[in-house]
């Protein structure tokens, strides 16, 4: 299985959710977890839980967690644990009330943006860096990201990985700009 695209999120009752990643400095042998949560609460049935990697040192890998019948509507989160601990995380939204909208990250601050974490707010962890490899925003400037309407903590890091602020229970509704001022978010 190889991924299509990248989504933010799913209509209702889609039979998997997939997560795909790169890896690097694995050992066969290790202890590895997969552990997917729908609204926080672990999925024993979808999780891999207690595995033997057996993967190699470096490549590709991915998990799902399905339902033929359709997976309910939430917000899901897959972690990933190796030795039993947390290496990587992400989540998004499924459902039919998600829709996909743009978010424009307008920086009005005196400091580069070099990441934005934006999860939805029944995630546990931040998850990774929205912007991409390589993009900031510099000072001035903006950058659009795609995102599903829903609520979301939204964390904005400098190049140093440096909090520049920390915004949570942020109602994402339609398309708009979430302007980043010193120490002042304003969504709009």
């Amino acid at each position: 299985m190889q991924p299509v695209d990248t989504v933010v999120s799913f209509p209702s009752a889609p039979q998997n959710v997939c997560a795909f990643w790169d890896y690097s400095g694995m050992q066969d042998g290790m202890s590895w977890d997969a552990d997917w949560y729908i609204d926080r609460t672990l999925d024993k049935q979808g999780s891999i839980i207690g595995n033997t990697w057996a993967g190699g040192g470096s490549g590709n890998w991915w998990v799902c967690v399905t339902d033929q019948k359709g997976l309910p509507d939430g917000a899901y989160e897959v972690v990933l644990q190796v030795e039993g601990n947390p290496q990587a995380a992400s989540a998004l939204y499924v459902g039919d009330a998600h829709k996909v909208v743009d978010l424009n990250i307008d920086n009005q601050g005196s400091t580069e943006i070099c990441a934005a974490a934006i999860s939805p707010i029944k995630a546990q962890n931040w998850g990774g860096d929205k912007l991409g490899s390589g993009v900031t925003i510099p000072s001035g400037s903006s950058h659009t990201l795609k995102v599903a309407t829903g609520d979301y903590d939204i964390l904005i890091v400098d190049c140093s990985g440096n909090t520049i602020l920390q915004d949570n229970g942020v109602s994402i509704t339609k398309s708009g700009t979430y302007t980043v001022r010193d120490q002042t978010p304003t969504p709009s």
